[in-house]
């Protein structure tokens, strides 16, 4: 009877191994590698959650995105699609900066981690629940991010394949920035107790009528910094700083919409005077071609640019790439077995698409579709 009893247990404890041994398979921990690198499964789990979170933006609000189809393929299909060449497209942005000798340095890869460290204390909790560990999200995120801009600037911008010309830079600076300098005074004051306190009727109207004076003096010639410490001075006392900002290129995208309705009205080198909700705000309209010259010095600006102009159409052509890409192995066996109800849950699982986000794309495809045909 013991006998018995020992090969019974010699019996359970093999089946437990095995059991274990199926939950647990080298071969599910990783989604794609090549010669160099492995790509954790985790890298997979958070681009396929970055791909569900496009599919609901394609949804109807109120349809549940796995129970329907996205340009005629099913959603769960689309999405998987859109995962996988996301995996690939990490493999392809390295091929390709490798072969123009750009590949990611050891400071920019310092910089990238730098990047994890920050944005993993605000998502290690809801990461980790998913499965994507800190290492994958380190790959997913902050190396694929670094990569995704490096060989975006390496393609379009100057000597890039795809150099995006001087003169359509040039075009969309004049069209869609405005360059000027301001200042302002507040529509508040201080009282004796330390708060602040609205200005009555007539202490506004005077407020205005000589910010309205400092506009002329401007427009006559003077110094517009001057003009703005000066005044400062005069109505807030002697120690009191100019309120001042240096003329800079603004994209009419993020400016104040009620500066950017003045600045449509006025000519440049016209000083006017702009009442938002809590101040005075003097302003002059300076020649674009001169913020143009900054811009194009700066750097930055045009940058902004060619992200404007060319990001849609860089994220397709890195996936369409991508898709053909050939140069790593994908383990379609850790993809499918990959637990969606971590992400697809009951306040997640519908579509986000609303009439007015509908109109809104469609307005934008009409307006390229017409600035194209025009450039033909």
């Amino acid at each position: 009877m013991k006998n018995v009893k020992k090969l019974l247990a010699v019996v359970l404890a093999a089946a437990l191994c095995l059991s274990l041994a199926a939950c647990y398979s080298e071969n599910k921990t990783w989604a794609a590698k090549d010669d160099e690198e492995t790509l954790p499964i985790g890298a997979y789990i958070y681009f396929l959650r970055s791909a569900f979170y496009d599919a609901r933006e394609e949804v109807d609000e109120g349809t549940e995105v796995l129970k329907t189809t996205i340009d005629g393929t099913a959603a769960r299909e689309w999405i998987q699609d859109l995962a996988v060449k996301d995996v690939k497209s990490y493999f392809y942005l390295k091929n390709q900066l490798k072969g123009l000798d750009k590949a990611l340095t050891a400071e920019e890869l310092e910089e990238a981690a730098s990047s994890t460290d920050y944005v993993w204390t605000y998502y290690k909790s809801t990461m980790e629940e998913i499965g994507i560990a800190k290492e994958s999200f380190d790959k997913a995120y902050s190396i694929f991010g670094s990569m995704y801009t490096k060989y975006f600037d390496a393609l379009y911008g100057e000597g890039g394949e795809k150099e995006v010309a001087e003169d359509e830079i040039h075009s969309y600076f004049n069209e869609n920035y405005y360059y000027y300098d301001s200042f302002y005074a507040l529509l508040t004051t201080t009282d004796e107790d330390g708060n602040s306190v609205d200005l009555s009727d007539e202490e506004k109207t005077k407020l205005q009528s000589d910010l309205e004076a400092a506009a002329q003096k401007v427009q006559d010639g003077d110094d517009m910094e001057t003009v703005a410490e000066s005044f400062a001075k005069e109505h807030d006392g002697e120690d009191a700083s100019s309120r001042y900002t240096a003329a800079s290129a603004i994209s009419k995208d993020s400016m104040n919409e009620t500066i950017q309705a003045a600045l449509d009205e006025h000519a440049e080198g016209d000083v006017f005077v702009v009442q938002l909700s809590g101040a005075y705000y003097v302003v002059r309209k300076l020649p674009i071609t001169e913020g143009y010259a900054e811009a194009k010095e700066d750097g930055s600006t045009t940058s902004s640019i060619l992200h404007a102009l060319k990001d849609d159409e860089y994220e397709d052509f890195v996936r369409e790439q991508s898709g053909a890409f050939e140069g790593c192995t994908v383990n379609a066996d850790a993809m499918s077995a990959v637990d969606w109800s971590k992400f697809v849950t009951e306040d997640t699982k519908m579509g986000t698409k609303t009439a007015e986000s509908s109109e809104a794309a469609e307005s934008s495809e009409s307006s390229e579709s017409s600035e194209s045909s025009t450039a033909e």
